[in-house]
């Protein structure tokens, strides 16, 4: 989903908010989380997972195209950990696809036990 998609979604689910309230709020949310991993810090949102900060330690990297070798400098790069219900949902919401297409879910998935 893009950020346009989340935006016309929040503006036809509550009529109320005009589509240029809705993109505010979107954009006002995405700048705070921006803004507080730039800073380092961490945000957790209960039920949904938590944003971090990770740093990467220089390495040696290649050229793709000359294949010399190059120095990547070290990076920070946020990091996304969902919480436990989310996989769960995923899980179930694929199980629910597929058993509306009839097919057998024991033989695709055996790893995951089935009540």
């Amino acid at each position: 989903m893009t950020k346009s998609e989340l935006i016309s979604r929040l503006a036809e689910r509550y009529p109320q908010l005009v589509a240029k309230d809705a993109e505010f709020a979107v954009r006002t949310i995405l700048d705070a989380m921006a803004n507080t991993l730039s800073q380092g810090q961490r945000i957790e949102i209960r039920g949904f997972g938590s944003f971090a900060v990770s740093h990467r330690p220089p390495r040696v990297g290649r050229n793709p195209k000359s294949g010399e070798r190059v120095m990547v400098p070290r990076k920070r790069v946020p990091h996304f950990v969902p919480c436990v219900a989310v996989p769960s949902a995923i899980l179930f919401l694929y199980l629910t696809f597929l058993s509306d297409l009839h097919i057998g879910v024991r033989y695709i998935l055996p790893i995951y036990p089935l009540m």
